[in-house]
């Protein structure tokens, strides 16, 4: 949980995740297809660095200057009245005229059923039984559904961002 917290799925990582294939949308249109191997190899870091600090768009601007996209909204555990408070901050920011981005994490990052193939962490105690991690542990046991959610706007944006989200009770 707290890898995948404060790692995989950092705020500022996953910010900068966004900007990249917003700057490399505007920046190579579309990427080369890998069977192209001569065209795919010549976008490497140090091509699409060059292409970046030539741009004067955005997303480059905003990568060199290191002014990522900020975070307004998070949800630990997704549920059926985020996706309502999404329909919510959608409409609100659109009136506003707020371009903002969502980022889920791709999957679960545990699987407290084993409905993804996969078995939940088995833990040990001292009798030597077998007990699912989610029996020891508060935090894995208070998830009913852990995937994560954020909602992201631009840095000029944030502070009517929130704003809006306060108001809005969320």
């Amino acid at each position: 949980y707290q890898f995948f917290t404060q790692v995989v799925f950092h705020d500022v990582r996953r910010a900068y995740d966004i900007m990249l294939k917003q700057a490399l949308r505007y920046l190579v249109g579309e990427y080369p297809s890998p069977d192209n191997l001569d065209s795919f190899i010549k976008l490497d870091d140090y091509k699409i660095w060059s292409m970046m600090l030539g741009s004067d768009d955005y997303w480059s601007r905003a990568i060199l200057s290191r002014k990522h996209l900020q975070s307004v909204y998070e949800s630990e555990s997704v549920s059926e009245n985020d996706g309502n408070d999404l329909i919510l901050i959608n409409e609100r920011f659109e009136r506003e005229d707020i371009e903002y981005y969502i980022d889920e994490s791709d999957k679960p990052w545990y699987d407290l059923n084993g409905s993804i193939g996969e078995e939940e962490i088995m833990v040990i105690d001292k009798n030597n039984q077998a007990h699912p991690l989610s029996r020891h542990s508060r935090i894995m046991d208070k998830l009913e559904n852990p995937n994560f959610i954020r909602v992201y706007v631009k840095r000029e944006d944030e502070s009517r961002a929130k704003q809006i989200i306060d108001g809005m009770g969320l």
